[in-house]
């Protein structure tokens, strides 16, 4: 049994909160046997590009609804992982594919400023206890198993991270790649608890789009539970009389994934509680907007209250 949810917020420096996340759960009668099937997600508005349309907001949204209205291509990407490993890399452009193509009908649509679409997209998604984790731009993600937990962070060397929407225009991909294609897109693996047989080590994704559109899945087995975040994660901070300290992000992710119990809007619950016992009592704030989305595996339980 899954039990999903998600939460996202304004940060501190923002008018307008451009991120959005959204969670959603089901049980697919495909095969002989039912499979529940869970998808979390996650978007980023980027700011610069809010700053010249004001729309990233809705951009984020519109991205993170589109692939979740496709999240059947994305249970059939889990099974060509689990069934085909070998067609890891090019699973990965059926879920861009769907989303550049529902992009094109929104602008038909709405008319928004192209620049609207920029922005992150982090799917995190569960068949039974198999998970796939997408991640198109910089986002992280905390997977625990019956061994470990484990927490990845995506960060792009050059602070600019590779948005979907540059497919959609030659040049914007080309003046991307020409400015920062020498910059390594890393992923950051940090253990948090478990019997892992390495710490922290990072893992490239490579330079240039191409690199990193093939190298950005990730699969895992014997999955209890992934949370997946926008890079707000990385932004908060201690105001001390007017002096700003940064929080280290591993604690706050402990925090977070700390879930006392499975039952209704249990992430929502979770940050709310944080916020309120943590974050006020340490004057405790995150600049960046903020958005998370959980898919927990709970076997057979009911419920969990531990």
């Amino acid at each position: 049994m899954h039990r999903t949810d998600s939460y996202y917020e304004i940060g501190s420096s923002h008018l307008d909160c451009q991120d959005y996340s959204a969670s959603n759960s089901e049980i697919l009668n495909i095969h002989p046997e039912e499979e529940h099937f869970s998808v979390g997600m996650v978007s980023d508005g980027c700011s610069s590009s809010h700053a010249i349309c004001g729309q990233t907001d809705i951009g984020a949204r519109l991205i993170t609804m589109s692939a979740m209205a496709n999240r059947l291509e994305i249970y059939d990407d889990i099974n060509t992982m689990r069934f085909e490993p070998e067609k890891k890399r090019y699973v990965g452009n059926m879920i861009a594919h769907d989303v550049l193509s529902d992009i094109d009908d929104y602008q038909r649509m709405m008319d928004l400023d192209p620049y609207a679409y920029d922005a992150t997209l982090g799917i995190a998604a569960m068949t039974n206890d198999k998970a796939l984790v997408v991640t198109f731009g910089d986002v992280d993600f905390v997977v625990k198993t019956d061994k470990s937990t484990i927490w990845y962070s995506v960060i792009f060397e050059s602070g600019a991270p590779y948005y979907l929407n540059y497919m959609k225009n030659l040049d914007r991909k080309h003046a991307y790649e020409d400015q920062f294609s020498k910059y390594p897109v890393n992923v950051k693996r940090t253990v948090l608890e478990g019997d892992a047989e390495i710490g922290p080590i990072c893992l490239s994704l490579g330079n240039t789009p191409e690199e990193i559109m093939k190298n950005n899945m990730f699969f895992f087995s014997g999955v209890e539970s992934v949370t997946i975040f926008t890079d707000g994660i990385r932004s908060f901070f201690q105001n001390d009389n007017g002096k700003e300290t940064p929080v280290p992000t591993e604690t706050v992710i402990r925090e977070l994934t700390n879930f006392k119990n499975l039952n209704g809007r249990f992430a929502v619950r979770r940050f709310k509680m944080f916020e309120k016992r943590v974050m006020k009592k340490n004057n405790w704030s995150h600049f960046d907007d903020l958005g998370f989305a959980v898919i927990h595996n709970s076997g057979n339980d009911q419920e969990k209250t531990s």
